[in-house]
């Protein structure tokens, strides 16, 4: 993917160029991201598509508001596959947003001590 893992500018227009607001936000999706993830997995292991559903909608309303495109990109197709009912490309879907939750998680820490 050419996209960042996180686009600072936009991160930071999205919190309303609040420096402290941005890193927060951030932090907080991080912090989350490992309860969605699960709670995803387990509707999909459950074949609860209509949880699953729901907890994508969740997640994916949480970071549409961070700046960080590559993570909407996979939480973006996996709703798409789940709408679609493509349940073929799920399993693939998740491992991307797994490693994009994990690639984020480990470039916010040193990050969010940058913003001024």
């Amino acid at each position: 993917m050419n996209k960042p893992i996180i686009d600072k500018a936009l991160n930071l227009k999205l919190a309303n160029h609040d420096p402290d607001l941005a890193r927060d936000v951030l932090h907080m999706l991080c912090t989350m991201l490992p309860n969605d993830i699960q709670t995803i997995e387990t509707t999909l292991k459950q074949q609860d598509f209509i949880a699953a559903k729901n907890a994508v909608h969740k997640l994916q309303g949480a970071i549409c508001y961070c700046g960080v495109p590559r993570l909407q990109d996979a939480i973006s197709n996996l709703g798409k596959s789940l709408h679609q009912k493509e349940y073929a490309k799920i399993e693939e879907q998740m491992k991307i947003l797994k490693d994009e939750a994990a690639h984020l998680t480990a470039v916010v820490l040193p990050f969010v001590r940058d913003i001024p």
